[in-house]
């Protein structure tokens, strides 16, 4: 049987390609989190091949140029991310682009209570707050002050305490 064949070069290419994955994998797990994260966000806003480039890219999120060409910058400015559980979060301006003054390390709770058009914002005692948020400050459960709204109960009525005897 020929050594050059398709199949065997289809063959070849593939154990190639997986092994250069590994090399790459490997090589990445040894840089620290926020080297992983710097390269995530450049991927997420200009390459079209990355499953997340319609939410960034297609949108026109950028990253900043100084942010773009050198990590050293990004952790400069960002600084080590406090625990595991925070990632790249763009805030305030959710459609703003990545930059110093619009970012932060953000756990995915923190994140989600800004999504656009994904929380219901309620207002009460001077703050503004999603339902999420408010049912964790009031020790109360998020579906009790869902299903008061969804009854027609004001921001105030939905907030109140529970009634005794009914659960939390």
């Amino acid at each position: 049987m020929p050594y050059n064949t398709p199949e065997k070069r289809k063959a070849y290419r593939a154990a190639n390609r997986d092994c250069r994955t590994a090399q790459k994998r490997a090589w990445l797990d040894r840089m620290p989190a926020e080297y992983q994260l710097w390269e995530g966000m450049k991927r997420r806003c200009y390459s079209p091949n990355d499953p997340a480039y319609p939410r960034y890219g297609k949108r026109g999120v950028k990253v900043c140029s100084q942010w773009r060409e050198s990590f050293a910058a990004f952790l400069a400015d960002m600084g080590s991310r406090p625990t595991a559980k925070h990632t790249l979060d763009r805030y305030p301006d959710n459609d703003g682009d990545y930059e110093p003054k619009n970012c932060r390390w953000a756990t995915r709770l923190e994140q989600s209570e800004h999504r656009p058009g994904y929380n219901r914002m309620l207002r009460h005692a001077g703050k503004s707050l999603c339902v999420s948020a408010w049912a964790r400050e009031l020790g109360v459960s998020y579906s009790l002050i869902h299903s008061r709204l969804c009854r027609g109960a004001s921001p105030s009525e939905a907030l109140a305490p529970p009634t005794p005897g009914y659960p939390r």
